[in-house]
């Protein structure tokens, strides 16, 4: 479990406190505007991120998209460190089971298909034993209204 910890920062950096004895990284499913958004937050507050985005054209858009979120937050002083040092922390994973090697956290933000979540979940708990907790982006979509 990931919890945040006061910070002078204009993001609160998160504290692992699973005692998982993971590398501490963070996998986010799905590189939309959503999952690029989560994978920017999290790499903001310290942590590696590996990204899984099985879709080849949008998986090349990005390394585009996460430069222009942290850009456009750093034009608003809104980051504690450089957007290219918390880039660095974002790779794009091969695949699924890449993403979630050694993970103390997956977020899923894939497209709102219930096939496709129905794929992710199961496989998603053969690759990690179903040791590692999943958790669904209810609040962007449903509550904020965001796009998936």
């Amino acid at each position: 479990m990931l919890s945040c910890a006061p910070s002078m920062g204009a993001m609160a950096k998160m504290v692992d406190r699973s005692g998982s004895g993971g590398d501490g990284a963070v996998a986010v499913i799905g590189g939309g505007s959503i999952g690029v958004a989560f994978a920017v937050v999290f790499g903001n507050a310290g942590r590696q991120v590996r990204l899984f985005e099985p879709d080849q054209s949008r998986r090349a858009a990005v390394p585009g998209l996460l430069h222009a979120r942290l850009d456009d937050l750093q034009s608003y002083s809104l980051l504690d460190e450089t957007p290219d040092t918390i880039a660095r922390r974002v790779t794009l994973a091969d695949n699924l089971a890449e993403a979630v090697e050694n993970a103390v956290y997956v977020q899923e933000c894939a497209p709102e298909d219930l096939a496709l979540k129905i794929y992710l979940y199961s496989r998603a708990q053969s690759v990690m034993g179903g040791t590692s907790q999943i958790q669904k982006n209810i609040i962007a979509t449903r509550i904020l209204g965001l796009p998936t």
